[in-house]
Protein backbone atom coordinates (compact mmCIF):
# COMPACT_ATOMS: atom_id res chain seq x y z
CA UNK A 1 0.00 0.00 0.00
CA UNK A 2 2.83 2.45 0.55
CA UNK A 3 4.81 1.28 -2.26
CA UNK A 4 1.44 2.28 -4.22
CA UNK A 5 0.70 5.55 -2.82
CA UNK A 6 4.18 6.43 -3.04
CA UNK A 7 4.20 5.66 -7.08
CA UNK A 8 0.93 8.02 -7.12
CA UNK A 9 3.06 10.74 -5.85
CA UNK A 10 5.60 10.78 -8.10
CA UNK A 11 3.88 10.30 -10.66
CA UNK A 12 1.70 13.61 -9.60
CA UNK A 13 5.19 15.30 -8.86
CA UNK A 14 6.35 14.90 -12.32
CA UNK A 15 3.07 15.88 -14.12
CA UNK A 16 3.49 18.93 -11.91
CA UNK A 17 6.77 19.40 -12.89
CA UNK A 18 6.18 19.25 -16.85
CA UNK A 19 3.32 21.75 -16.28
CA UNK A 20 5.51 24.15 -14.16
CA UNK A 21 8.13 23.63 -17.08
CA UNK A 22 6.03 24.62 -20.10
CA UNK A 23 4.66 27.56 -18.13
CA UNK A 24 7.55 29.02 -17.54
CA UNK A 25 8.78 28.90 -21.39
CA UNK A 26 5.12 30.20 -22.52
CA UNK A 27 5.60 33.05 -20.21
CA UNK A 28 8.68 33.81 -21.25
CA UNK A 29 7.88 33.64 -25.05
CA UNK A 30 7.95 37.13 -26.48
CA UNK A 31 4.84 39.11 -27.71
CA UNK A 32 5.88 39.46 -31.63
CA UNK A 33 5.46 43.58 -32.78
CA UNK A 34 5.30 44.23 -36.28
CA UNK A 35 7.26 47.69 -36.80
CA UNK A 36 4.77 49.52 -39.24
CA UNK A 37 6.01 52.77 -40.98
CA UNK A 38 3.48 55.63 -42.15
CA UNK A 39 3.96 58.03 -44.72
CA UNK A 40 4.70 60.43 -41.93
CA UNK A 41 7.42 58.86 -40.38
CA UNK A 42 5.80 57.30 -37.03
CA UNK A 43 6.64 54.22 -35.43
CA UNK A 44 3.87 52.16 -33.98
CA UNK A 45 4.45 49.17 -32.12
CA UNK A 46 1.63 47.58 -31.87
CA UNK A 47 0.73 43.71 -31.93
CA UNK A 48 -0.82 42.45 -35.03
CA UNK A 49 -2.13 39.07 -36.12
CA UNK A 50 0.10 37.48 -38.30
CA UNK A 51 -1.26 36.18 -41.43
CA UNK A 52 1.39 34.30 -42.54
CA UNK A 53 4.08 33.78 -39.87
CA UNK A 54 6.73 32.03 -42.40
CA UNK A 55 6.00 35.19 -44.50
CA UNK A 56 6.80 38.23 -41.62
CA UNK A 57 9.67 36.44 -40.02
CA UNK A 58 11.76 37.74 -42.47
CA UNK A 59 10.06 40.99 -43.06
CA UNK A 60 9.21 42.74 -39.61
CA UNK A 61 10.91 45.55 -38.92
CA UNK A 62 13.24 45.20 -42.42
CA UNK A 63 13.06 49.43 -43.25
CA UNK A 64 14.30 49.89 -40.50
CA UNK A 65 17.24 47.64 -40.83
CA UNK A 66 18.08 48.22 -44.37
CA UNK A 67 21.34 46.72 -46.19
CA UNK A 68 24.25 48.92 -45.14
CA UNK A 69 27.66 48.28 -45.68
CA UNK A 70 29.14 47.05 -42.14
CA UNK A 71 33.07 48.10 -43.23
CA UNK A 72 33.19 51.82 -44.36
CA UNK A 73 35.52 53.36 -43.64
CA UNK A 74 35.68 57.72 -43.06
CA UNK A 75 37.91 57.66 -45.67
CA UNK A 76 35.71 56.12 -48.04
CA UNK A 77 32.40 58.22 -46.97
CA UNK A 78 34.94 61.74 -47.60
CA UNK A 79 35.91 59.83 -50.75
CA UNK A 80 32.21 59.28 -52.07
CA UNK A 81 31.11 62.62 -51.05
CA UNK A 82 34.23 64.40 -53.01
CA UNK A 83 33.22 62.31 -55.93
CA UNK A 84 30.04 63.66 -55.87
CA UNK A 85 30.74 66.99 -55.41
CA UNK A 86 34.09 67.07 -57.80
CA UNK A 87 32.68 65.42 -60.61
CA UNK A 88 33.13 68.19 -63.82
CA UNK A 89 30.90 67.86 -67.13
CA UNK A 90 30.01 70.51 -69.64
CA UNK A 91 27.01 69.99 -71.54
CA UNK A 92 26.75 70.25 -75.38
CA UNK A 93 23.57 71.56 -75.77
CA UNK A 94 21.57 72.84 -72.66
CA UNK A 95 19.83 70.52 -70.33
CA UNK A 96 16.68 71.50 -68.05
CA UNK A 97 17.39 71.96 -64.28
CA UNK A 98 15.54 71.76 -61.37
CA UNK A 99 13.42 75.73 -61.34
CA UNK A 100 12.96 76.26 -65.00
CA UNK A 101 16.17 76.94 -65.53
CA UNK A 102 18.84 75.17 -67.57
CA UNK A 103 22.43 74.08 -67.36
CA UNK A 104 23.92 76.48 -70.47
CA UNK A 105 25.95 74.27 -73.25
CA UNK A 106 29.40 75.08 -73.41
CA UNK A 107 29.53 75.55 -69.69
CA UNK A 108 31.65 73.76 -67.31
CA UNK A 109 29.39 72.51 -64.35
CA UNK A 110 31.04 71.20 -61.08
CA UNK A 111 29.17 68.55 -59.07
CA UNK A 112 25.87 66.33 -59.43
CA UNK A 113 23.03 67.96 -61.12
CA UNK A 114 20.43 68.48 -58.29
CA UNK A 115 17.09 66.70 -59.63
CA UNK A 116 14.37 64.70 -57.44
CA UNK A 117 14.33 61.56 -59.34
CA UNK A 118 12.61 59.39 -57.29
CA UNK A 119 9.42 58.63 -60.15
CA UNK A 120 12.39 57.20 -62.47
CA UNK A 121 15.43 55.88 -59.90
CA UNK A 122 17.96 56.84 -61.74
CA UNK A 123 20.02 58.63 -58.92
CA UNK A 124 23.76 59.07 -59.21
CA UNK A 125 25.71 57.11 -58.01
CA UNK A 126 22.85 54.67 -56.34
CA UNK A 127 21.90 53.73 -59.77
CA UNK A 128 23.86 54.92 -62.57
CA UNK A 129 27.64 54.66 -62.72
CA UNK A 130 29.98 58.13 -63.32
CA UNK A 131 30.60 56.25 -66.78
CA UNK A 132 26.88 55.95 -67.99
CA UNK A 133 26.38 59.67 -67.15
CA UNK A 134 29.59 61.18 -68.47
CA UNK A 135 28.63 59.49 -71.93
CA UNK A 136 25.58 60.69 -71.86
CA UNK A 137 26.96 63.90 -71.17
CA UNK A 138 29.11 63.66 -74.46
CA UNK A 139 26.39 61.99 -76.76
CA UNK A 140 24.14 65.14 -78.03
CA UNK A 141 20.88 63.45 -78.87
CA UNK A 142 21.33 61.74 -74.98
CA UNK A 143 18.09 62.03 -72.63
CA UNK A 144 19.78 64.57 -70.51
CA UNK A 145 19.18 66.98 -73.39
CA UNK A 146 16.29 65.46 -74.72
CA UNK A 147 14.19 64.64 -71.66
CA UNK A 148 13.04 66.94 -68.88
CA UNK A 149 11.04 64.85 -66.18
CA UNK A 150 9.34 68.23 -64.63
CA UNK A 151 7.24 67.70 -67.41
CA UNK A 152 4.55 65.84 -68.80
CA UNK A 153 4.52 62.60 -69.48
CA UNK A 154 6.48 63.00 -65.91
CA UNK A 155 5.11 63.13 -62.48
CA UNK A 156 7.59 64.66 -60.51
CA UNK A 157 8.41 67.21 -58.47
CA UNK A 158 11.60 69.27 -57.88
CA UNK A 159 12.91 67.77 -60.46
CA UNK A 160 14.00 68.03 -64.46
CA UNK A 161 17.63 66.07 -65.34
CA UNK A 162 17.37 62.83 -65.81
CA UNK A 163 19.89 62.06 -64.00
CA UNK A 164 21.03 63.60 -60.60
CA UNK A 165 20.16 63.39 -56.70
CA UNK A 166 18.84 64.86 -53.54
CA UNK A 167 20.16 65.79 -50.66
CA UNK A 168 19.30 62.80 -49.00
CA UNK A 169 20.36 60.26 -51.61
CA UNK A 170 23.75 62.06 -51.92
CA UNK A 171 24.19 61.36 -47.99
CA UNK A 172 23.27 58.08 -48.24
CA UNK A 173 25.28 56.81 -51.18
CA UNK A 174 28.51 58.54 -49.02
CA UNK A 175 27.73 56.40 -46.41
CA UNK A 176 27.28 52.95 -48.08
CA UNK A 177 23.49 52.89 -48.08
CA UNK A 178 22.08 51.48 -50.80
CA UNK A 179 18.49 52.66 -51.13
CA UNK A 180 17.73 56.91 -51.56
CA UNK A 181 15.99 57.36 -48.59
CA UNK A 182 14.22 61.13 -47.60
CA UNK A 183 15.84 63.17 -45.66
CA UNK A 184 12.88 63.09 -42.88
CA UNK A 185 13.69 58.88 -42.73
CA UNK A 186 17.48 58.99 -42.62
CA UNK A 187 17.15 60.41 -38.65
CA UNK A 188 14.68 57.08 -37.62
CA UNK A 189 17.15 54.19 -39.02
CA UNK A 190 18.69 52.16 -36.96
CA UNK A 191 22.11 53.28 -37.68
CA UNK A 192 21.59 56.70 -37.09
CA UNK A 193 22.08 58.32 -33.40
CA UNK A 194 21.19 61.66 -31.80
CA UNK A 195 24.82 63.19 -30.84
CA UNK A 196 24.30 63.51 -27.25
CA UNK A 197 26.08 66.99 -26.71
CA UNK A 198 24.25 69.41 -29.30
CA UNK A 199 26.99 71.76 -29.54
CA UNK A 200 29.49 72.23 -32.42
CA UNK A 201 32.90 71.05 -30.46
CA UNK A 202 31.35 67.45 -30.27
CA UNK A 203 30.87 67.51 -34.24
CA UNK A 204 33.41 65.15 -36.01
CA UNK A 205 33.48 64.53 -39.13
CA UNK A 206 31.17 62.36 -41.30
CA UNK A 207 28.39 63.48 -39.35
CA UNK A 208 25.10 64.60 -40.00
CA UNK A 209 23.64 67.56 -39.35
CA UNK A 210 19.46 67.35 -40.25
CA UNK A 211 16.70 69.38 -40.15
CA UNK A 212 13.37 68.93 -41.72
CA UNK A 213 13.72 68.44 -44.89
CA UNK A 214 17.64 68.35 -45.34
CA UNK A 215 20.53 66.82 -44.37
CA UNK A 216 24.34 68.10 -44.94
CA UNK A 217 27.20 66.22 -43.61
CA UNK A 218 30.47 67.32 -42.02
CA UNK A 219 33.00 66.83 -44.05
CA UNK A 220 36.09 68.32 -42.60
CA UNK A 221 37.11 70.53 -39.35
CA UNK A 222 39.80 72.66 -39.23
CA UNK A 223 41.84 73.48 -35.40
CA UNK A 224 43.85 76.56 -35.06
CA UNK A 225 46.01 76.30 -31.60
CA UNK A 226 43.91 73.68 -30.72
CA UNK A 227 40.90 75.84 -30.89
CA UNK A 228 37.54 74.75 -33.48
CA UNK A 229 38.38 77.43 -36.54
CA UNK A 230 36.36 75.99 -39.71
CA UNK A 231 34.10 73.71 -40.79
CA UNK A 232 33.59 72.20 -44.28
CA UNK A 233 30.11 70.72 -44.79
CA UNK A 234 28.76 68.13 -48.00
CA UNK A 235 25.75 68.86 -49.53
CA UNK A 236 23.14 68.59 -52.55
CA UNK A 237 21.14 71.97 -52.86
CA UNK A 238 20.26 74.38 -55.32
CA UNK A 239 21.58 73.05 -58.59
CA UNK A 240 24.34 70.53 -57.76
CA UNK A 241 26.29 69.11 -55.27
CA UNK A 242 28.86 70.82 -53.57
CA UNK A 243 31.05 72.16 -50.31
CA UNK A 244 30.46 74.68 -48.03
CA UNK A 245 33.49 76.27 -46.44
CA UNK A 246 32.34 78.06 -43.18
CA UNK A 247 34.15 79.90 -40.06
CA UNK A 248 32.93 78.71 -36.89
CA UNK A 249 31.14 81.74 -36.50
CA UNK A 250 29.16 81.11 -39.87
CA UNK A 251 28.49 77.39 -38.91
CA UNK A 252 26.84 78.13 -35.67
CA UNK A 253 24.85 80.98 -37.44
CA UNK A 254 23.80 78.42 -40.28
CA UNK A 255 22.73 75.49 -37.37
CA UNK A 256 21.11 78.09 -35.00
CA UNK A 257 18.94 80.23 -37.94
CA UNK A 258 17.97 76.61 -39.36
CA UNK A 259 17.63 74.53 -35.99
CA UNK A 260 19.88 71.54 -37.38
CA UNK A 261 20.20 68.66 -35.15
CA UNK A 262 23.20 66.31 -35.38
CA UNK A 263 23.23 62.52 -35.66
CA UNK A 264 26.11 60.08 -36.42
CA UNK A 265 26.38 57.15 -38.19
CA UNK A 266 27.00 54.62 -35.74
CA UNK A 267 28.71 51.63 -38.47
CA UNK A 268 31.70 54.28 -39.27
CA UNK A 269 34.98 53.02 -38.80
CA UNK A 270 37.12 56.71 -38.13
CA UNK A 271 40.60 55.81 -40.39
CA UNK A 272 43.88 56.41 -39.41
CA UNK A 273 45.43 56.60 -42.36
CA UNK A 274 45.48 59.86 -43.76
CA UNK A 275 43.04 60.96 -46.54
CA UNK A 276 44.48 60.71 -50.14
CA UNK A 277 41.84 61.49 -52.54
CA UNK A 278 41.26 60.03 -56.15
CA UNK A 279 39.86 61.53 -58.98
CA UNK A 280 37.78 59.49 -61.60
CA UNK A 281 39.59 57.68 -63.84
CA UNK A 282 39.43 59.30 -67.17
CA UNK A 283 36.92 57.87 -70.04
CA UNK A 284 37.85 57.12 -73.45
CA UNK A 285 34.27 58.48 -74.99
CA UNK A 286 32.96 57.10 -78.48
CA UNK A 287 32.27 59.39 -81.10
CA UNK A 288 30.76 57.02 -83.11
CA UNK A 289 27.52 56.00 -81.40
CA UNK A 290 25.97 56.06 -77.97
CA UNK A 291 22.87 54.05 -76.23
CA UNK A 292 20.12 56.94 -75.23
CA UNK A 293 20.93 56.64 -71.79
CA UNK A 294 24.67 56.33 -72.42
CA UNK A 295 26.95 54.04 -72.52
CA UNK A 296 26.54 50.82 -70.56
CA UNK A 297 23.18 51.82 -69.49
CA UNK A 298 20.45 49.73 -68.51
CA UNK A 299 16.53 49.29 -69.98
CA UNK A 300 13.65 46.78 -69.34
CA UNK A 301 12.73 44.17 -72.28
CA UNK A 302 9.64 46.25 -72.81
CA UNK A 303 11.98 49.05 -73.36
CA UNK A 304 12.59 50.61 -77.26
CA UNK A 305 16.26 50.89 -77.30
CA UNK A 306 17.71 53.79 -79.05
CA UNK A 307 21.07 53.91 -80.34
CA UNK A 308 22.29 57.46 -81.63
CA UNK A 309 24.35 57.35 -84.88
CA UNK A 310 26.95 59.60 -85.26
CA UNK A 311 29.24 59.06 -88.63
CA UNK A 312 27.18 57.52 -91.52
CA UNK A 313 31.27 56.13 -93.52
CA UNK A 314 30.53 53.04 -91.98
CA UNK A 315 28.19 50.69 -93.88
CA UNK A 316 26.04 48.54 -90.85
CA UNK A 317 25.00 48.48 -87.29
CA UNK A 318 25.97 45.16 -85.72
CA UNK A 319 24.36 44.07 -82.56
CA UNK A 320 25.77 41.36 -80.85
CA UNK A 321 25.09 39.32 -77.61
CA UNK A 322 28.09 37.58 -76.24
CA UNK A 323 29.39 35.55 -79.16
CA UNK A 324 26.10 35.34 -81.08
CA UNK A 325 25.39 37.85 -83.58
CA UNK A 326 21.51 39.58 -83.08
CA UNK A 327 21.35 41.63 -86.31
CA UNK A 328 23.62 43.51 -88.38
CA UNK A 329 21.57 46.51 -90.42
CA UNK A 330 22.27 49.51 -92.61
CA UNK A 331 23.49 52.48 -91.30
CA UNK A 332 21.41 55.20 -91.79
CA UNK A 333 24.13 57.69 -90.39
CA UNK A 334 21.08 58.93 -87.78
CA UNK A 335 19.27 56.19 -85.54
CA UNK A 336 18.89 52.23 -84.63
CA UNK A 337 15.80 50.95 -82.64
CA UNK A 338 15.71 47.51 -81.08
CA UNK A 339 12.86 46.19 -79.79
CA UNK A 340 11.69 42.92 -77.38
CA UNK A 341 15.01 41.95 -76.52
CA UNK A 342 15.51 39.65 -74.37
CA UNK A 343 17.88 39.58 -71.01
CA UNK A 344 21.49 40.48 -71.27
CA UNK A 345 24.56 42.97 -72.09
CA UNK A 346 24.48 43.48 -75.73
CA UNK A 347 27.47 45.26 -77.53
CA UNK A 348 26.94 47.50 -81.03
CA UNK A 349 29.34 48.98 -83.34
CA UNK A 350 29.58 50.23 -86.68
CA UNK A 351 31.35 48.02 -89.58
CA UNK A 352 32.26 48.52 -93.03
CA UNK A 353 34.19 45.57 -95.09
CA UNK A 354 36.62 44.45 -92.26
CA UNK A 355 36.51 47.90 -90.30
CA UNK A 356 34.82 48.10 -87.64
CA UNK A 357 34.74 50.81 -84.87
CA UNK A 358 35.13 50.48 -81.11
CA UNK A 359 31.76 49.34 -79.48
CA UNK A 360 29.59 50.60 -77.14
CA UNK A 361 27.12 48.49 -74.60
CA UNK A 362 24.03 48.31 -72.87
CA UNK A 363 22.30 45.84 -70.62
CA UNK A 364 18.76 44.67 -70.62
CA UNK A 365 16.80 43.22 -67.57
CA UNK A 366 13.44 41.75 -67.23
CA UNK A 367 11.28 43.24 -64.41
CA UNK A 368 8.07 40.98 -63.93
CA UNK A 369 6.32 42.39 -61.12
CA UNK A 370 2.88 41.82 -60.22
CA UNK A 371 0.81 41.60 -56.43
CA UNK A 372 -1.96 40.55 -54.37
CA UNK A 373 -3.84 41.41 -51.29
CA UNK A 374 -2.86 39.67 -48.03
CA UNK A 375 -6.34 38.10 -46.99
CA UNK A 376 -6.49 40.54 -43.98
CA UNK A 377 -6.09 43.48 -46.15
CA UNK A 378 -3.93 45.44 -44.80
CA UNK A 379 -0.74 44.15 -46.56
CA UNK A 380 0.52 43.14 -50.16
CA UNK A 381 2.57 40.34 -51.78
CA UNK A 382 4.84 41.92 -54.21
CA UNK A 383 5.70 39.37 -56.66
CA UNK A 384 9.22 39.40 -58.26
CA UNK A 385 10.84 37.86 -61.47
CA UNK A 386 13.95 39.29 -62.74
CA UNK A 387 17.08 38.33 -65.19
CA UNK A 388 18.75 40.73 -62.36
CA UNK A 389 18.56 40.72 -58.19
CA UNK A 390 15.55 42.52 -57.17
CA UNK A 391 16.93 45.22 -53.98
CA UNK A 392 14.17 46.73 -52.62
CA UNK A 393 10.42 46.89 -52.72
CA UNK A 394 8.08 49.91 -52.75
CA UNK A 395 4.83 51.12 -52.49
CA UNK A 396 4.54 55.34 -53.36
CA UNK A 397 2.67 57.82 -55.19
CA UNK A 398 2.88 57.73 -59.14
CA UNK A 399 6.05 60.37 -58.41
CA UNK A 400 8.06 58.26 -56.89
CA UNK A 401 7.28 60.16 -53.04
CA UNK A 402 6.17 59.79 -49.46
CA UNK A 403 5.84 56.06 -49.36
CA UNK A 404 7.25 52.81 -47.88
CA UNK A 405 10.58 51.48 -49.10
CA UNK A 406 11.59 47.61 -47.72
CA UNK A 407 14.68 45.93 -48.51
CA UNK A 408 14.28 42.33 -50.22
CA UNK A 409 15.69 39.75 -48.12
CA UNK A 410 17.79 36.61 -49.44
CA UNK A 411 14.31 34.20 -48.36
CA UNK A 412 12.29 36.59 -49.84
CA UNK A 413 14.26 35.77 -53.11
CA UNK A 414 13.98 32.55 -52.57
CA UNK A 415 10.32 32.24 -52.08
CA UNK A 416 9.63 34.79 -55.34
CA UNK A 417 7.73 37.48 -52.94
CA UNK A 418 7.47 40.01 -50.04
CA UNK A 419 4.90 41.44 -48.08
CA UNK A 420 4.52 45.13 -47.44
CA UNK A 421 2.14 46.75 -45.15
CA UNK A 422 -0.43 48.93 -47.59
CA UNK A 423 0.30 52.73 -47.21
CA UNK A 424 -2.75 54.71 -45.08
CA UNK A 425 -4.15 56.71 -47.88
CA UNK A 426 -7.24 57.02 -50.02
CA UNK A 427 -5.08 58.59 -53.32
CA UNK A 428 -3.73 56.35 -55.91
CA UNK A 429 -0.57 54.59 -54.98
CA UNK A 430 1.40 52.07 -56.73
CA UNK A 431 3.87 49.46 -56.06
CA UNK A 432 7.40 49.11 -57.99
CA UNK A 433 10.80 47.03 -57.55
CA UNK A 434 14.32 48.04 -57.88
CA UNK A 435 16.52 45.13 -59.81
CA UNK A 436 20.29 45.54 -59.73
CA UNK A 437 22.05 44.49 -62.71
CA UNK A 438 25.59 44.17 -63.87
CA UNK A 439 25.57 48.11 -65.55
CA UNK A 440 23.25 49.59 -62.99
CA UNK A 441 19.81 49.13 -60.83
CA UNK A 442 16.45 49.59 -62.91
CA UNK A 443 12.96 49.78 -61.45
CA UNK A 444 9.39 47.94 -63.42
CA UNK A 445 7.02 50.01 -64.80
CA UNK A 446 4.79 51.17 -61.60
CA UNK A 447 2.02 49.45 -60.89
CA UNK A 448 -0.94 51.23 -59.56
CA UNK A 449 -2.26 49.23 -56.69
CA UNK A 450 -6.43 48.74 -56.60
CA UNK A 451 -8.27 48.26 -53.32
CA UNK A 452 -8.58 45.64 -51.05
CA UNK A 453 -12.11 43.79 -52.10
CA UNK A 454 -12.34 40.70 -49.78
CA UNK A 455 -13.28 37.28 -50.49
CA UNK A 456 -15.81 36.45 -48.44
Amino acid sequence: MVEKNYFYLRYHFFLLLIFGISFFSIAQTPVRVMHVHYSDGAVSDVPMNIVDSITFDYNIGNDLYPEVSDTITSNEVLQRAYYMASIQWTPLRPVPKSGGNYYPAGVLVTGAPYSSVKELNTYLFHDVSYHTFMTAVHSPMSVLYTENISQSPYHGTNCATYYGGVCSSSVMWALGFNMPYSSNRIIELEEMERIEHQVVDSLRICDVIWKRGHVQMIYNIEYRDDTLYRIKTFEMAGSNAHFNNYTKAQFLNTWNSNGYVGYRFKKLKYSSEPLVLQDWDPIVYNDYLCPSKGDKAVYRTTDTIAIHIYDSIYDQIVLTKGASLIASDNNNGNLQCYYGLKSGVYRVFLQSDNDKTASVSFEVVETNVSYDWCDDGENLRIYFNSSAKPEYASLCYLSGGSGRSIPISEMDIWRGYIIVPRLETELDYYCKVKFKGEYGTIINEPIKVEPFESKE
